[in-house]
């Protein structure tokens, strides 16, 4: 049973001047622990009142000026789609947001038609997902209440208007020429607002569009990261136990303890690139002007410090004063990767000494940067699938499937495109595209 000693007002009633201009979220939720997580990752950016059932959550909800009401669904007594019916019909401008599982797309569906749900949130929520939703419902808030206001002031002037028709007929033809440029103005202040509806409108379509695609990539995310890792470290955890077992008896178990850390450098080369796609993400990025031969010099230094790769002929031939505009971390990882590629998968002498090859060509808009290599190729099923995130050509593939999904990711942040050109056992070449300006 959830604790029904949670106080939500204690520390509303203490908060500083400043605290009581953020806007008010009210969260409802019978379990305790759902509270005070919520209340202590947004309360820095809102004014948090929680309460733990629904007949608590209309009591705050009359006591305070709330503009956003989140309810979990799955309570006892009243569940969340009836309590936002309730909030709906008592306090029609608050926006009103349901958190649910998959399970319950009934309730979601329920929801919107009863109580004109403004979003949903899919349980366990995510920090920045849900941040997002909120500031979007306050933003729609907000215009709302200024709606209402240029309304009011609108009906007030037509209020004025009809006094002066009645009280001041004298001065009615003097009057004229001025209503007919306040109606104008207010023509034109409707119109002014119809666009900027039609603009939120948009924006919010677009932010749901792209929340849509981002939570379908990160649900791919997360199982193909937790499946890449749960087998090494079963792994690991079972070549210890024979280590172990052996040790017992006298043997060597030098064998199980390079075995062990092979299998770590591989978890720690996939931790790596799973780090890497946080960086792209990031929303500031450091612009400024870089000389490419400089950044390819950087990446063939620290392959060349791997001794399994000094057979591999690194070449760059760019002029010197080559430059462009760009984010350095983000161009450095492209070139890490796709030059890691050339070389992680060479031919071993079939085609000749194993080389990577750096090549460059540019245009007023577009910087054209080809890096070739004479490895073992890449068959021309696999061209359009080999930037997707995991995507291994065959089971023997010895990579972790992120690496050119790492490279495409970042071209693309700096407003760039990248692909390949294959052909099986003759060599790869890959074609980034970069702007100029």
């Amino acid at each position: 049973m959830a604790n029904r000693n949670v106080r939500h007002t204690s520390t509303e009633a203490n908060m500083t001047e400043e605290h009581t201009k953020k806007h008010s979220i009210l969260y409802v939720d019978d379990e305790v622990v759902n509270l005070n997580v919520f209340r202590s990752t947004f309360r820095r950016n809102y004014q948090i009142f929680v309460a733990q059932s629904a007949l608590e959550g209309l009591e705050i909800l009359r006591q305070h000026k709330i503009q956003v009401v989140i309810t979990d669904q799955r309570m006892p007594g009243m569940r969340g789609v009836e309590f936002l019916e309730q909030v709906f019909h008592e306090f029609p401008d608050i926006k009103r947001m349901i958190l649910t599982g998959f399970a319950d797309i009934e309730a979601i569906t329920q929801a919107i038609n009863k109580s004109q749900v403004y979003n949903y949130i899919t349980k366990p929520w995510n920090e920045n997902e849900l941040r997002a939703k909120i500031d979007n419902a306050l933003e729609a808030f907000d215009l709302h209440q200024h709606n209402k206001g240029l309304l009011n002031h609108l009906q007030e002037a037509n209020l004025k208007l009809e006094e002066y028709a009645h009280t001041l007929e004298e001065r009615v033809r003097e009057r004229t020429q001025k209503i007919e440029e306040q109606h104008t103005a207010l023509l034109i202040k409707n119109e002014e607002i119809r666009q900027m509806n039609a603009h939120l409108e948009d924006k919010v379509t677009e932010r749901t569009e792209n929340l849509h695609l981002a939570n379908k990539e990160l649900d791919l995310f997360i199982y193909r990261a937790s499946h890449d890792l749960k087998g090494p470290i079963a792994t690991v955890l079972g070549l210890s136990l024979l280590a172990k077992i052996e040790e017992k008896t006298g043997a060597n178990v030098t064998d199980y303890i390079d075995k062990i850390e092979n299998i770590a450098a591989k978890m720690d080369k996939t931790l790596v690139k799973l780090s890497l796609i946080n960086t792209i993400n990031q929303e500031n990025l450091l612009i400024e002007p870089i000389k490419i031969v400089q950044i390819v010099q950087k990446t063939f230094d620290r392959f060349a410090e791997l001794s399994q790769f000094c057979e591999v002929e690194l070449s760059c031939d760019c002029a010197e004063t080559l430059t462009v505009i760009s984010a350095p971390e983000l161009l450095s990882m492209v070139f890490d990767n796709v030059i890691e590629n050339g070389i992680f998968y060479r031919s071993n002498g079939r085609n000749g000494k194993p080389f990577v090859k750096i090549s460059s060509e540019s245009t007023l808009e577009k910087l054209l940067i080809r890096v070739r290599d004479n490895g073992i190729g890449i068959e021309s099923q696999y061209h359009e699938l080999i930037f997707d995130m995991f995507f291994r050509g065959t089971e023997a593939s010895k990579g972790n499937g992120l690496g050119l999904y790492v490279a495409r990711k970042a071209v693309e942040k700096i407003g760039g495109t990248i692909h390949v050109e294959s052909e099986a056992n003759k060599g790869t070449t890959f074609i980034i595209s970069l702007p100029t300006i």
